[in-house]
């Protein structure tokens, strides 16, 4: 079941950047609103478990980088 009030939007996204007009609204736009679900839930726990998105049949995603840091940052 989706909920009716979204986590992210393009306004309060806009709203944490210093510089806003360094956005790519036409890159961005078509992500925004982001609401939750089981979909988005599974992502974040598949991000924050092993590193990496896999689905059906075989394809798989992995972010990398060699500082911990900015690893941790991302999920903080």
């Amino acid at each position: 079941m989706h909920s009716k009030t979204p986590l992210v939007t393009l306004e309060n996204l806009v709203g944490g950047y210093e510089k806003p007009y360094l956005i790519d609204y036409m890159k961005i736009g078509g992500w925004l609103p982001i609401f939750p679900s089981k979909e988005l839930a599974g992502i974040v726990a598949d991000l924050m478990g092993d590193g990496h998105i896999q689905g059906k049949p075989r394809w798989k995603f992995d972010y990398t980088s060699y500082s911990t840091k900015n690893l941790f940052d991302l999920v903080v």
